[in-house]
């Protein structure tokens, strides 16, 4: 029999914590209450941002310049690059503080989601620092207005233009074009319109893509030292390929930047994006295989509503709390250890040491910020359990097992989920020889596994 509560707390949130599921009277109103509230990131507050982040790069490269000239002392480079290291482990431990200890457990959820759809990957050098920026300046502030808001933010902020490209891409008729003799880059063009919108079979053509990359040319990043605007995302004229561009049909004028937005607007409001996205919310929150009709409720609420997203998110979640099955959907390795994390509230030493967390999501292959392409993780069963995931988390639930004290797994496992615990592992666990044994029992069940 399922259980509401626990089913609610798993599939919308982070995974409950002892005495949440007794405290939740209506599970769909607990979901659908969360949005209406501001996500809670106050273990993120003093972090740095894009820009302290940028000024850094910008660092590097002048005491490279400078070591070259100097003969090749590498010191203060080699300085650089190790406080850069040390502030992007920073960032990675305290994002999995915030996910462990949020208090918005709903909200948390969704910027995870909204940050993989809009992935920035540290796989890539030249974002790895400001890839966490990304999510808590472009995703976080966000999730509260309209698709058209966070997809502006979005493709609009540094790590993004970074990311794809576009800081290369040169309207090959614009001054800077005709002078240096450079052209476009597609690539932030072609992911937008297939991953972050239309989606791959959302009825446009390469021409499409070539000319949402006309688009898209002038749009940068600012890199000069001396810039008071030094790590911003800024228009440059006279990189923009002139004049008026069609895209689907729609000739967009020659209005600077405007003109980027006004096709962002209409890419933020078309059938297909509505499709697409509704789609991948429902594979996230109904099933692997989500039913026709749950991907039509979505995107019919998307469409009434100009894509606004707390009704895209509220009708979400009355179809997941419909048609969902407990345990229907796998739990990432980050999603699997932070469940842990918050069902055992820090009485793992695991829990007191970020570094240590991060070094085993990186074997599980699931280290945030670093998808391993920009269509981020992928979201169906078939990638997270296999032969070999499972035997890594078992291993893990013996570890965590192994340092827990004092925690009894039958209260544990009855107290997270109710009447969906199943006989068969309150069997397992009650059998076990030890303690120890029938915690690691629970923490590699299906009910920890899955959500």
């Amino acid at each position: 029999m399922r259980d509401a509560a626990a089913f609610a707390l798993s599939r919308f949130g982070m995974g409950g914590r002892p005495g949440d599921r007794a405290s939740i009277a209506d599970p769909l109103e607990w979901a659908i209450g969360a949005l209406d509230k501001t996500p809670d990131v106050t273990k993120l507050s003093a972090l740095d941002g894009t820009k302290a982040m940028m000024d850094q790069q910008i660092e590097l490269r002048m005491a490279k310049r400078q070591e070259k000239q100097d003969g090749g002392d590498k010191s203060a480079s080699s300085a650089i690059k190790k406080d850069r290291g040390q502030l992007v482990r920073q960032q990675i431990s305290a994002h999995i503080t915030q996910s462990v200890q949020t208090e918005t457990p709903v909200l948390e959820r969704l910027a995870l989601f909204w940050g993989n759809h809009f992935t920035v990957s540290g796989t890539n050098n030249k974002v790895r620092n400001i890839a966490a920026a990304f999510q808590r300046e472009a995703v976080y502030p966000n999730l509260s207005g309209r698709f058209f808001d966070l997809l502006v933010a979005c493709v609009t902020h540094p790590a993004m233009l970074i990311y794809l490209d576009n800081q290369l891409s040169v309207g090959p008729s614009s001054r800077a074009g005709r002078r240096r003799k450079k052209g476009l880059n597609e690539n932030l063009a072609r992911e937008v319109m297939e991953l972050h919108t239309l989606g791959v079979d959302g009825g446009y053509s390469q021409a499409d893509v070539t000319s949402f990359a006309r688009i898209l040319t002038g749009w940068t990043v600012d890199k000069r030292p001396k810039s008071n605007k030094r790590g911003q995302a800024l228009f440059l004229p006279n990189r923009h390929e002139p004049g008026d561009h069609r895209l689907l049909g729609k000739q967009y004028q020659a209005k600077g930047p405007k003109q980027l937005v006004s096709a962002l607007a209409d890419l933020a409001t078309h059938a297909s994006t509505a499709r697409f996205i509704a789609t991948k919310l429902a594979r996230h929150y109904v099933a692997d295989q989500p039913p026709v009709a749950a991907i039509a409720t979505i995107a019919e609420a998307f469409i009434r509503t100009d894509g606004h997203l707390p009704a895209v998110h509220r009708a979400t979640f009355r179809v997941a709390m419909d048609l969902g099955e407990p345990f229907g959907k796998a739990r990432t390795p980050y999603d699997y250890l932070i469940a842990i994390q918050r069902a055992l509230g820090g009485k793992i030493k695991i829990t007191g040491n970020r570094n240590r967390l991060r070094r085993v999501l990186t074997e599980l292959g699931n280290s945030p910020f670093m998808a391993p392409g920009p269509d981020g993780w992928p979201d169906k069963t078939e990638n997270w359990i296999t032969p070999q995931g499972m035997i890594r988390r078992v291993n893990i639930a013996q570890a965590i097992a192994r340092q827990a004290r004092g925690v009894d797994a039958r209260d544990l496992m009855d107290n997270l989920y109710g009447t969906s615990l199943s006989d068969e592992t309150r069997q397992h666990v009650r059998r076990a020889e030890s303690p120890r044994q029938g915690l690691a029992i629970a923490l590699a069940s299906p009910e920890m596994n899955f959500r």
